[in-house]
């Protein structure tokens, strides 16, 4: 059986973050992610975001996770 939903790419379901990288801790049982200059910190059990912090310096475009 074939999948049968469509997802607009000009558009996010309601909560949805895109990231670039993300990550789980086993130490602290979460998953970090980043976008951009947006870092985010979810609950690794729901998936739900728990908190997020903009890097304001002008010089830094995008953020890794290593």
């Amino acid at each position: 059986m074939g999948c049968t939903k469509t997802i607009s790419l000009n558009h996010l379901p309601e909560g949805d973050v895109p990231l670039d990288m993300a990550i789980y801790l086993s130490g602290i049982d979460k998953i970090i992610g980043c976008r951009g200059k947006w870092l985010f910190k979810f609950n690794a059990s729901t998936g739900k975001k728990e908190s997020e912090l903009r890097v304001v310096d002008s010089a830094i475009n995008e953020s890794y996770i290593c």
